[in-house]
């Protein structure tokens, strides 16, 4: 069962990415032909199976079929698919599919964290930041050993 802090949590998620669209970002499966270095008609293909108007109807399993997607996102295909992955992430505990976030978030196979967090993660509006924030935080009380990326990431980035 889920805790109250992480109920809370997931309508914090709710209201501060609602309405947002893909736009001309990369999406789910657009990001997997990327992944699997198809051809441009594959993406193309790809780019027509994913959802672009509603987060909230991403699923669980569009999810875990597409578990390293994200790797692969541009900054709007970030935000559009942010809420979905974070939400996923707190509710699914004892998933057998590792959607984790929470690497990209902190920049952990960066050498200059800054940087590239700030490419994917400056379109982000001052509310979806701090549920970021308050993301890692929570994912920070079940995942200790990510205390010293989690703080670099904090200094570097979702502080400022």
């Amino acid at each position: 069962m889920m805790n109250e802090n992480r109920e809370n949590l997931i309508k914090l998620i709710g209201e501060a990415f609602r309405g947002v669209i893909l736009e001309d970002g990369i999406g789910l499966y657009e990001a997997q032909a990327i992944s699997s270095y198809q051809t441009e008609d594959i993406r193309k293909l790809n780019r027509q199976k994913d959802e672009t108007t509603d987060w909230q109807a991403i699923s669980k399993d569009m999810l875990e079929e597409c578990y390293d997607s994200h790797c692969f996102f541009d900054a709007k295909g970030m935000r559009f698919h942010l809420s979905a992955i974070m939400i996923y992430q707190l509710k699914c505990e004892d998933s057998e599919v590792d959607v984790n976030i929470v690497g990209a978030l902190i920049g952990y196979w960066e050498e200059n964290k800054s940087v590239r967090l700030k490419e994917r993660f400056d379109i982000l509006s001052s509310e979806q930041r701090n549920t970021v924030r308050q993301f890692l935080i929570e994912m920070f009380k079940e995942n200790r050993c990510l205390e010293d990326e989690i703080q670099k990431a904090f200094k570097a980035y979702w502080d400022k």
